[in-house]
């Protein structure tokens, strides 16, 4: 096996950081927590790394030709990158068996594997592809993987669901919650399918690709891909039917609260000091509020007779009503809406057991925003 090049410091460890994230640090296949170096025919470095479901590369340019391809265990190889002087060169070469990186007096040795363990990386699927600007799109899919599924009896909710069909919507949801965006600046080719993207590429993503100004997406088969200035990520899609989401979002809310985003957020953090202290308790799950004229109160009481409670101002149509919610589900869907455009959150209901509809307040039906969270209250 033979192996070398030279690379800037910057951007090798921003590649082996992102190969790191992705290789497996515990596995019962080794050359899964290994990164694969290779040198192109231009002379580049390809970083690569694998779980088998996800894969990334991306290309390094070098200050020598980079020859040859070997593999190396990814999390010490990415920590010297890290740690190495910015502006210096970093020499990658074979010693035997052994991969030797080298700055300076800096030093680090490592076994390698066979090149010929490394799996085969999918080739990038067939399907149409389509650019999209990559900071609003991965932080909808940060947002909206929130409300995801992790039970794995229902695999298909185990992810974000990204619905091509008609009009483009990105939804996820566990059961007792739902977080819907509205993609109008998304233009996907036509007659690209819905697909599922699965939880741990939901949160891969987001990281992988932080920085990036476009994206290019293509889906094929069983896969989607991401590209982007030399990086591409891949990742299977889950193979499954995602439920008719639509029938989760309440109609009727003729009641509705206005209350300012860091007011809400604000409220639900500090009752839930009880929530973090006896996270056993049934009931300290449990938030309680009491909309009322000018006013939106929140409670939170354990079966240890520890009581929490706080207030900030509302805007609240019609007469007092107490409803219950899981305080972290509550948290997190008005956590998702954070960077939303407009500072006011509207929660419209119609009783005290139905959805509460979520959503930024402004002038369009509650229905039709672009920007939907649904919670199922629990009775109090």
């Amino acid at each position: 096996m033979t192996f070398s090049a030279t690379v800037d410091q910057k951007p090798f460890a921003a590649a082996m950081a992102a190969a790191a994230r992705l290789a497996a640090r515990r596995t019962t296949i080794p050359i899964l927590s290994h990164v694969i170096l290779r040198g192109d025919a231009a002379g580049a470095l390809a970083v690569s790394a694998t779980d088998l479901e996800q894969a990334l590369t991306q290309t390094v340019p070098c200050a020598a030709g980079a020859a040859g391809g070997v593999t190396a265990p990814a999390a010490p190889l990415a920590a010297f990158a890290a740690k190495a002087d910015a502006g210096e060169p970093i020499t990658l070469t074979m010693d035997g068996a052994m991969l030797t990186a080298r700055q300076g007096r800096l030093r680090l040795r490592l076994p390698t594997l066979p090149l010929s363990d490394a799996p085969i990386f999918h080739d990038l699927p067939a399907g149409p592809d389509w650019e999209v600007d990559a900071a609003p799109f991965l932080e909808r899919l940060k947002a909206i993987g929130a409300a995801a599924s992790t039970e794995e009896t229902r695999f298909y909710l185990n992810g974000v669901y990204l619905d091509l069909r008609q009009a483009p919507v990105m939804v996820a949801t566990n059961g007792h919650i739902l977080a819907l965006d509205r993609l109008e600046d998304l233009t996907p080719p036509v007659g690209a399918p819905g697909v599922i993207i699965p939880n741990a590429a939901v949160t891969a993503l987001p990281l992988v690709m932080a920085g990036q100004k476009r994206l290019d997406l293509r889906i094929g088969g069983e896969r989607l891909a991401a590209q982007a200035h030399g990086l591409v990520f891949s990742t299977r899609l889950i193979d499954g039917r995602y439920p008719d989401y639509s029938r989760v979002i309440p109609a009727d809310t003729p009641r509705a609260a206005r209350v300012k985003k860091t007011a809400l957020l604000r409220l639900l953090d500090r009752v839930s000091v009880i929530e973090e202290v006896d996270k056993e308790s049934n009931n300290a799950r449990i938030v309680r509020l009491t909309f009322s004229p000018g006013e939106l109160t929140a409670g939170v009481k354990n079966r240890d007779g520890e009581e929490s409670a706080d207030a900030c101002a509302a805007e609240v149509d019609g007469d007092e009503q107490r409803m219950g919610f899981n305080v972290a589900y509550l948290r997190a869907m008005a956590q998702s809406l954070s960077t939303a455009s407009g500072d006011t959150l509207e929660l419209r209901f119609s009783d005290a057991l139905a959805p509460i509809l979520l959503t930024v307040a402004d002038d369009t039906p509650p229905r039709d925003r672009q920007r939907l969270r649904v919670i199922m209250p629990i009775r109090v």
